[in-house]
């Protein structure tokens, strides 16, 4: 095993860190607009499914061609079913 040159510790920072950084930034707006819809409950969905949506739209960013495709629609989709069950913790406590 070798050591990294900083050239190649530059390159790998420079891929993770913003997506860590843009993960933490679309969990946080998760929790909070779950939070303004639902209260609690809703932060814990908003932000539990803002996770795989932003993995999706990150590997959508880093492909080519069909994965490009296959991961940019699932991220839609997860953001799609986040909106759904954030709305169905509101019905639930609406209804109680």
């Amino acid at each position: 095993m070798r050591e990294l040159t900083y050239d190649e510790m530059g390159q790998i920072d420079g891929g993770l860190a913003p997506a860590v950084i843009g993960l933490g930034i679309a969990v946080v707006g998760g929790a909070g607009i779950g939070y303004m819809e639902a209260g609690i409950g809703g932060a814990f969905v908003g932000g539990t499914l803002a996770i795989p949506a932003t993995i999706f739209g990150t590997v959508a960013m880093g492909a080519t061609g069909l994965t490009s495709l296959f991961f940019a629609g699932a991220s839609v989709g997860t953001s799609f079913v986040g909106a759904h069950a954030v709305n169905e913790v509101a019905d639930r406590q609406d209804d109680s």
